[in-house]
């Protein structure tokens, strides 16, 4: 995931020059990218995106000594929402899959 959606847009800054413009204009970015389908991703696939860019750059800036470029982020958002992934388990089948691992 941080291949296809976050390295592209900021994986040619060093961790010195990234700020938050940077971190905005990712946001803006991640919310106009399309599936396959051409559907706008999920509401929470681009906050599980925004997470992990969020940790990856607190840690860098913590790591560093740097400023944090995560103040006042605004993470992307779509009107996209409860959406159940097509190749997600089951109730059924996570059941099974909790019963295999205790057996």
């Amino acid at each position: 995931m941080i291949v296809l959606h976050i390295i592209p847009f900021l994986g040619d800054l060093y961790a010195h020059d990234v700020v938050r413009q940077d971190l905005l204009d990712w946001s803006t970015w991640a919310a106009s990218k399309r599936t396959l389908s051409g559907d706008m991703y999920a509401d929470d696939t681009l906050e599980s995106w925004a997470r992990t860019l969020m940790v990856i750059c607190k840690d860098m800036a913590a790591d560093l000594d740097i400023p944090d470029p995560t103040r006042r982020f605004v993470r992307p958002r779509s009107g996209r929402r409860m959406v159940r992934e097509k190749n997600t388990l089951t109730v059924v089948e996570i059941g099974r899959l909790v019963q295999a691992f205790g057996s």
